[in-house]
């Protein structure tokens, strides 16, 4: 459950879960979906048709990096009801941390082939 103080905003059933930067945006993995809701009023901001194992959601929660067993990460826009931007191809073994850069341009994976990748986050390439 999402709280704000000690008022119940919403109910989630949730797996996984990143908080913005700023902490004003909450991305939630559920069955399937990535719900990305206002941590101040609870409103639900976007939902992602996305099943995902990995979440990095950047500083102003305007982006989020998901990736799911594969070896692809997909590239979600969570302004105006979200859209996927891009799907960033390139390592061998499945990715299993990802972070953005402060300012939000770039994205770092890592993956299980051992190899560390950074992406231009606004253009979707490395």
């Amino acid at each position: 459950m999402l709280r704000q103080g000690a008022h119940l905003v919403r109910k989630l059933e949730l797996y996984g879960w990143e908080l913005s930067g700023d902490g004003k945006t909450l991305a939630a993995e559920g069955d399937d979906v990535i719900d990305v809701l206002d941590t101040a009023t609870g409103e639900l901001l976007a939902r992602l048709p996305a099943s995902v194992g990995l979440l990095a959601l950047n500083r102003d929660g305007s982006m989020i990096a998901a990736a799911g067993d594969g070896d692809t990460v997909e590239l979600w826009d969570t302004r105006g009801g979200g859209h996927r931007t891009a799907t960033l191809v390139g390592h061998l073994g499945s990715v299993a941390s990802a972070a953005f850069s402060d300012d939000g341009r770039y994205l770092a994976t890592h993956s299980e082939d051992g190899t560390v990748r950074v992406w231009n986050a606004r253009e979707g390439m490395a």
